[in-house]
């Protein structure tokens, strides 16, 4: 019964109930000194939860304790239950060799005797495609999640069949297959909202649709689904502060991706002051809380996203989540690298590299680390080094990936620095159109390239700048207007523009008109000093202006540019 129990909690959501319901069932068991497959089941479902939960002490824990009794009832190892607890163990140990082996035989398997009563055969390809997931291969793990629902195609409102379409469903969006995707999500939500009402489950899935239009720069719309999210959280589940705190961490990325890292930094200090009232100061969740803060702090104060970013690293390095650690070794070498240590950024970055290599944790990952890899050596100089990696990015990434955007624009910056001025503007205008198609014109990502351009231009004594600059001013100006908005970058953003569209205008001979522009950017710059919390002009700026407004209008230099 109370394996039931635990089978029925973990389909709707209940995690923690679950845990408890297995626990008891297998305390219950061997204090009969019971040995049966019923406890071994037990120990895999409640390994399982673990795994959810990330507690990989725990899950691996369980996993062995399955194997030993299924050994103790002489369970045939070619049997289901035990390929597949093997697998999981294998898992993680990290020999994926053995682990795949064996979940390909439990695959088979299944597929000659499937298991119907309470969807086992289901809920078992279920993991099994859960952990092919896991290690990136989405296409395989997408057709075991398809076998899944196979099973269940019978039974069409079964909860078991709704937990597997989110999970194929978000498989579909790492796949770029969008509208597949949703039609998966929106069918699964409608049958938890019409099994379970609002629940814990329809709070995930509605959060992962906010996700979905996050993906789409629909950012408004995601920030409305978390909130409908986290509103039902609270009523059904307002002690489950992990759950919430998951929400609150989507929002704040939301708020991040949108340009907004003061709302996003509020957002992650929200979930860690809920976190630390009832999670220990070295538990994954409040690991994963110092992750977001830091990097909502990178373009803000580096020495507080250093801190929380180290912390992230200590303590998920005592855990067994590696694609964790990975990540904040990464952004542990961002901030390194914007602090200009460079020794310690290369050792962080190739730390996560290494990481995400072994574990085959998506090509977009090693890429994205590779990136800031090539960034830091071309800091230091090493262009050869640095061209290599950027290249080999390009190999990694999709042909639509925006990331290419982030390579093009550095190896035109590499170039620029080379004296390339028709290799540099070449980078550069890829950078732009990358952006401007996945971003849209009016994003400060985009306005970058477009000021890239624009110095190249002025550099090459091109008459473009001009134009260049006065559709840069105007798209600033554009961004500074939106409420959300980054609004220290906005500002420095709109300084810089103004600022460059007088050097066009004084390139060009008209000192009347760069005098003006110059004027209007000292003005904007005025206004950022009276409220010196949001963004001080740099030094550098202020003199440019001064210079300039006092009649020094020699030529624009590489210096400043």
């Amino acid at each position: 019964v109370l394996k039931k129990k635990g089978s029925v909690l973990q389909a709707i959501g209940r995690s923690k109930e679950a845990v408890e319901a297995f626990s008891k069932s297998i305390e219950f068991k061997q204090r009969a000194e019971e040995q049966s497959y019923g406890l071994a089941s037990c120990f895999c479902q409640l390994g399982d939860l673990h795994l959810e939960q990330k507690a990989i002490p725990a899950a691996k824990e369980n996993y062995e304790m399955a194997l030993t009794t299924l050994a103790a009832v002489k369970c045939d190892p070619e049997h289901v239950s035990f390929l597949i607890a093997t697998g999981k163990s294998r898992f993680l140990k990290n020999d994926f060799a053995h682990c795949f082996a064996s979940l390909e035989q439990a695959r088979e398997a299944v597929s000659v005797t499937p298991l119907y009563l309470m969807d086992q055969s289901a809920y078992d390809l279920r993991v099994v495609a859960q952990i092919f997931r896991a290690r990136g291969r989405l296409a395989e793990a997408i057709a075991v999640f398809e076998e899944s629902l196979a099973l269940t195609a019978h039974r069409s409102a079964s909860l078991e069949r709704a937990s597997c379409l989110l999970e194929v469903g978000m498989c579909y969006l790492e796949f770029d297959r969008i509208e597949v995707g949703l039609d998966c999500l929106k069918e699964s939500l409608s049958v938890k909202l019409s099994k379970l009402g609002k629940s814990i489950q329809v709070a995930q899935i509605v959060t992962t649709v906010g996700q979905v239009y996050c993906m789409n720069g629909e950012y408004e719309k995601a920030l409305d689904e978390y909130s409908v999210a986290e509103g039902i959280l609270k009523e059904v589940a307002p002690t489950d502060t992990e759950r919430l705190a998951l929400v609150i961490f989507a929002e704040g990325e939301a708020k991040l991706d949108r340009g907004d890292p003061d709302g996003a930094y509020l957002a992650f200090k929200r979930a860690m002051d809920m976190l630390s009232k009832d999670h220990a100061s070295d538990d994954v969740m409040v690991a994963e809380a110092h992750h977001h803060m830091g990097c909502a702090l990178v373009r803000r104060n580096l020495v507080e996203a250093r801190e929380h970013l180290q912390t992230s690293v200590s303590i998920r390095s005592k855990n067994l989540d590696e694609k964790a650690l990975a990540e904040s070794h990464h952004w542990l070498g961002v901030a390194m690298r914007r602090s200009g240590e460079y020794n310690l950024a290369e050792s962080n970055l190739s730390d996560s590299l290494s990481i995400r290599k072994r574990v085959a944790d998506g090509t977009d990952l090693v890429a994205e680390t590779q990136f800031e890899l090539a960034n830091v050596y071309r800091m230091q100089g090493e262009s050869g080094q640095a061209l290599t990696m950027y290249e080999d990015c390009l190999n990694l990434l999709k042909t639509g990936s925006v990331m290419r955007a982030d390579v093009y624009q550095a190896m035109g910056h590499l170039k620029f620095f080379a004296r390339k001025k028709d290799e540099a503007l070449l980078f550069y205008r890829r950078a732009r159109d990358i952006r401007q198609t996945s971003l849209g014109t009016e994003h400060y990502s985009t306005a970058y390239c477009t000021r890239a351009i624009g110095i190249q231009q002025i550099l090459m004594g091109g008459e473009d700048a001009l134009e260049t600059f006065q559709q840069l001013v105007e798209t600033c100006n554009k961004i500074a207007s939106v409420e959300a908005c980054d609004r220290i970058r906005a500002q420095h953003d709109c300084l810089l523009a103004m600022t460059l569209l007088g050097d066009a205008y004084s390139v060009k001979g008209d000192e009347q008109e760069a005098q003006e522009s110059w004027r209007k950017a000292q003005d904007i710059g005025n206004e950022m000093a009276k409220v010196p919390e949001r963004g001080l002009p740099a030094p550098e700026v202020v003199q440019m202006h001064e210079r300039r407004l006092g009649g020094d209008t020699r030529s624009f230099d590489r210096e400043e540019a």
